[in-house]
């Protein structure tokens, strides 16, 4: 498991640029790939923030999922 989230956060640092960003909706699903892969992306990704679920749309906004965007820098 920690081999695929590893392959994972690699894959979506290779993607953006400096100043890209990830927005990633997230549904914790495993703790241990939970705590593996936020490792990851803090390292990966420094500048993190959550969105505000009601800055999510209605459609999108379900009570279990986080919305997050991820970058490089700020």
């Amino acid at each position: 498991m920690e081999d695929s989230v590893a392959r994972l956060v690699t894959a979506l640092e290779a993607l953006v640029g400096g100043d890209g960003a990830v927005l990633l909706g997230y549904q914790l699903r495993s703790p241990d790939a939970h705590q593996v892969f936020w490792e990851l992306c803090r390292q990966a990704f420094p500048v993190t923030e959550k969105v505000p679920h009601e800055d999510i749309h209605p459609d999108y906004a379900y009570e279990e999922t986080d919305g997050y965007i991820l970058r490089k820098r700020k």
